[in-house]
């Protein structure tokens, strides 16, 4: 009965029953795991956690991502105790179950405020859009913009508060719906090819292989709703983006602390589980086979940066993998460079190749560049070489 009351034909979004929320699962295991942490801190049975009695080797052990945020996070009125309210509020900011401000991010129904883009228009973080702050958010000519801004503030204060930014499909993602709207070959799944053609957080043939291999729990080739909620190339855009990772310290592996970019405690419990379904190897990195990352080539040797920038591994790099490593120049720009190293005309850069590029190297570190007097006298060598032994009697 609790499925059929989610029919997407019979029942509205607002009269749907709950439908899988992979978020709200983990949420739900952490609040589970910290109440039995809880009990046993609880010297003294107060219902309360001073800092003396704080559990920290138990987190760290329990609730890896957790054990990272200080004390004095937790303790939201700063009274030098955490109550069980405080605790449940945190571990709800840290899954992406509610916002700082306390208002509910999810809903059973399967919509989910668009956090991402509230969070980047929310320009002076007083949890609400004003309407300075919502104009240049939106690609639409300027009065449609407006005729949107005003049908969501109810109370025409100026303001977007969290409550009215649910009154909008374009501010409250139904990500029920989207899932059902991008399954074309109506078999209840998503394969490659339906993620692909929506795009969702920019999803290349690269990234998707990735998470793929991450989410894709019964490893079918295809993406279930709950899969598809988690996964980074699926709807968890809507809460948080993570592809613009940067490889900070030029290892060319992505540490937990480059990979987490929010404010503690926000999202860390959820960012927690993508960087531990991304690390394949469970090697405590991210590394470039595993997940894409920002490299900075300049700081790495050539060798170093043509390896992390071959994503297939072909040992050559197409127009699409070298691109990222010159965004600083114009496209055109780029690609003119790409097409003059490109010596065996092959679409492709080898090694060789690649280490004359002129928006990387210096003249002073460019490698070999084609000379054709140099092999005009190369070749005037070799036949003096054969002539010289046929002479020498």
């Amino acid at each position: 009965f609790a499925e059929y009351k989610c029919m997407p034909d019979i029942f509205s979004a607002e009269k749907r029953a709950a439908v899988p929320d992979p978020i709200a699962e983990l949420a739900k295991q952490a609040h589970t795991v910290w109440q039995t942490i809880e009990s046993a801190a609880d010297k003294n049975s107060d219902k309360v956690l001073s800092e003396d009695e704080w559990p920290l080797e138990k987190l760290k052990e329990q609730l890896p991502p957790l054990g990272d945020v200080v004390f004095q996070l937790w303790d939201k009125d700063q009274n030098g105790e955490i109550s069980k309210k405080e605790a449940a509020f945190l571990i709800d900011v840290a899954y992406g179950m509610k916002q700082e401000n306390g208002f509910p991010l999810r809903s059973p129904n399967g919509t989910v405020l668009y956090r991402f883009y509230i969070d980047r228009t929310d320009k002076d973080g007083d949890f609400r859009i004003s309407r300075d702050e919502y104009l240049p958010s939106i690609s639409l000519p300027k009065e449609k913009v407006l005729e949107r801004f005003n049908e969501m503030d109810t109370d025409q204060d100026g303001f977007l508060s969290y409550q009215e930014l649910t009154t909008s499909h374009t501010t409250n993602i139904d990500e029920f719906n989207y899932f059902l709207n991008s399954d074309k070959n109506l078999d209840g799944f998503l394969d490659r090819e339906e993620i692909l053609k929506i795009g969702s957080n920019n999803a290349t043939d690269l990234r998707l292989s990735h998470a793929m291999t991450a989410f894709d729990g019964d490893k079918d080739g295809r993406y279930s709703l709950s899969e598809f909620r988690l996964s980074p190339v699926g709807c968890n855009y809507v809460t948080f983006r993570v592809y613009d990772r940067i490889d900070s310290d030029h290892d060319m592996k992505l540490s937990w602390k480059e990979f987490y970019a929010e404010p503690s405690p926000q999202l860390i419990g959820l960012a927690w589980e993508l960087f531990r379904r991304f690390d394949i190897n469970r090697n405590g990195y991210l590394e470039v086979n595993e997940f894409e990352f920002r490299i900075d080539p300049t700081k790495l040797s050539p060798e170093n940066a043509f390896a992390a920038s071959d994503k297939n591994g072909d040992q050559e790099l197409d127009l699409e993998e070298y691109l990222p490593l010159v965004k600083q120049l114009k496209p055109k720009q780029a690609q003119r460079n790409f097409q003059v190293v490109d010596y065996d005309t092959n679409q492709k850069l080898s090694l060789a190749e690649y280490k004359t590029l002129p928006g990387l190297f210096s003249r002073e570190t460019r490698g070999a560049i084609p000379d054709p007097i140099a092999d005009l006298a190369k070749q005037a060598h070799q036949t003096w070489q054969t002539i010289q032994q046929a002479a020498d009697q």
